[in-house]
Order: structure tokens, then C-alpha cells, then sequence
């Protein structure tokens, strides 16, 4: 194992064996092993000594080495991992479900230590996840060096939340977090009129609940007190808000259910939250 890169050959290894799968060869990559071996002397002077389940790509493997390390992970049945160093972020389009990105910074070959990565080369990582043509989505996880810590009475560090917001893009910074129900609570009360995504929720709602005869209570139905909505709220100390406006939602659904046959309107059951 080559000391320049003993992280990415030791962490494939160890996600390999974690998978514990068995990856067998492909008939067409036959003449680049054997290529490898011929201009190694060898595969015991590999750094890939083989198909694996997860596989290293750096800058220290010859480049028929790389080329099948990226052949292993594109197919549907071959390697589920590749663990690179950021010479796999430039330009390579690989069908990731996930990047993790375990530093924002680099070893610097020219001065030494380390350096930090540029903005720029960590969103081009940052694309390995999700690509045209492979995935149209895809999620990725930046683990930054010095990690950023974040309490109920304390705010991130300006200079770490600062490089943050230089790498996230305008349009692609973290949004508000909402619950749909909350909306749906909020058009209800409104004096708006017809509401169309009212109308549609209310109607799942009404038939969601059990059959004429039962006594089946919404909140077995449709817990909304285990809700965000309903988490924000208490949050904010809203809680008797919150809960007027369910009273409102169970007073529409009980307005909806029609008697059945036979029934009067006072056979109608009550529905409790």
C-alpha cells in the first residue's frame, strides 16, 4: 500500500469487507487486468489487485487502474462504493446516488499540510451526485474539517457558516422548513372562497376515516398531534392555536360525512382528535 494515499485504499478495503459481497469478473475487462498486471510486473503491485464491492481511485494507480475502478462502479452489478481523492471531482460522470465529502480541505503538495479547498472544486465534487443522463437526483454530505457546532444558545461560527454560504449557491441554500398541514389549516379558516388543495385534502380525509358505524377516533386515523405542524407550533407556543384550527379541520370533516341509508343525520358519528 502506497503511504502517499493509505486513507483511500484502507477505507475501501474496510467498506468492502463491511459489504461482504462477492464481485465477480466481466469477460470484457479481461484484457485491461491483464494489461494492468503486464505493465505492474505483477497484481500484487496493484493498488486494484481486483473486482471489489468498493473500490479506491487516486492519483498514485496508473491510469488502466482508474479507468477500471470507473468501469467497476458504473455497472448496475458492480462495485456500490468508489473512495476517491478530488481527482475523481474533476469531470467524471458517474452514476452516484451519494457523495460524501469527508474534508474541505486537501493535502498541499507545493508548501506542504493542508490547504482549502477552492469554493468552486467543492461544488464540482458536490456534482458527483445526481448526473444527467444516470440520476436525476442525487444527495451529498460535506463534512468540513473543522466541524460547525450549533446549540439551542449559540449560532455557527461566522467564519465556517461564511464559507458555507460561498459554496451553497443563491438558489440553493436551506429553505424554511413547512408542513404541508399547516397550510391546509391556515386556507381552511381563510374567507378565500374555494380552494382547490383544500377541497383535495378534505376529501382524502373524509375518506380515509372508517366506515359509517364505527367510532374510530381522527386521531387514530390521521395523527396530527405527532405532526411537524403540530411540533412548530408548540415550538412557537401556539399550542391553543394549533389546536383551535384542528377543531376547525374536525368540524369540516364531520360537516362532509352524509348519514347512511336508513340513518338519520344524528347517527352520525363524532370524530375526536
Amino acid at each position: 500500500m502506497h503511504d502517499r494515499w493509505p486513507s483511500t485504499l484502507k477505507t475501501a478495503r474496510d467498506i468492502a469487507n463491511g459489504l461482504a459481497m462477492q464481485m465477480g469478473p466481466h469477460a470484457e475487462d479481461a484484457p485491461l487486468w491483464q494489461a494492468v498486471e503486464t505493465e505492474l510486473g505483477g497484481m500484487e503491485h496493484a493498488l486494484l489487485q481486483g473486482p471489489s464491492s468498493a473500490v479506491p481511485h487516486n492519483a498514485d494507480m496508473i491510469a488502466l487502474e482508474r479507468t477500471l475502478a470507473e468501469r467497476l462502479f458504473r455497472r448496475s452489478d458492480g462495485a456500490k462504493v468508489i473512495v476517491a481523492t478530488p481527482t475523481l471531482a474533476q469531470g467524471l460522470n458517474l452514476p452516484a446516488h451519494m457523495a460524501i465529502l469527508a474534508s474541505d480541505m486537501r493535502a498541499d503538495p507545493d508548501e506542504g499540510g493542508r490547504e482549502a479547498l477552492q469554493a468552486h472544486e467543492l461544488l464540482n465534487a458536490a456534482a458527483r451526485a445526481g448526473r444527467a443522463g444516470h440520476l436525476a437526483n442525487g444527495v451529498v454530505l460535506l463534512i468540513p474539517e473543522t466541524i460547525i457546532g450549533v446549540s439551542a444558545t449559540s449560532v455557527p461560527n461566522p467564519v465556517a457558516r461564511n464559507k458555507l454560504r460561498a459554496i451553497l449557491p443563491e438558489d440553493d441554500r436551506c429553505l424554511e422548513m413547512s408542513d404541508p398541514l399547516q397550510v391546509i389549516l391556515d386556507r381552511i379558516s381563510a374567507p378565500d372562497g374555494d380552494d382547490a388543495d383544500v377541497e383535495y385534502v378534505l376529501n382524502r380525509l373524509v375518506t380515509a376515516l372508517a366506515d359509517d358505524g364505527e367510532d374510530t377516533p381522527l386521531e387514530e386515523r390521521f395523527p396530527v398531534t405527532k405532526s411537524f405542524a403540530a411540533f412548530a407550533a408548540s415550538q412557537a407556543g401556539k399550542v391553543e392555536a394549533f389546536a383551535a384550527q384542528i377543531d376547525a379541520l374536525k368540524a369540516t370533516l364531520q360537516s362532509r360525512r352524509t348519514p347512511a341509508p336508513g340513518r338519520s343525520s344524528s347517527a352520525q358519528r363524532t370524530f375526536r382528535a
